[in-house]
């Protein structure tokens, strides 16, 4: 199997290519979360409209889903700054 285009991966060989940094999977995830979040308030909004009533257990699940992604994908990256403080020689 032969490929006939090399994409480089790490970031010292995209920047010797001068080719910018690839966007990571974390900015895909907060960009998709944000998204999310306003669909989110406007069936909360409708649903207080027609119901009359605060859709509470909705929205402590939702904002306790959402929190606890973004502060995984925070741990995350701080594991990363770390692991190059300690190793800078090695491309994660």
């Amino acid at each position: 199997m032969e490929s006939s285009e090399y994409i480089p991966r790490s970031k010292k060989h995209r920047k010797e290519l001068g080719l910018g940094e690839k966007p990571t999977f974390n900015k895909y995830m907060v960009a998709l979360v944000v998204c999310l979040n306003v669909p989110f308030a406007a069936a909360v909004l409708f649903i207080f409209y027609k119901i009359g009533q605060e859709p509470v257990t909705m929205i402590k699940y939702w904002s306790t889903t959402m929190v606890g992604e973004l502060l995984a994908m925070a741990a995350l990256k701080w594991r990363e700054t770390a692991a190059r403080e300690r190793n800078p020689d090695v491309d994660y």
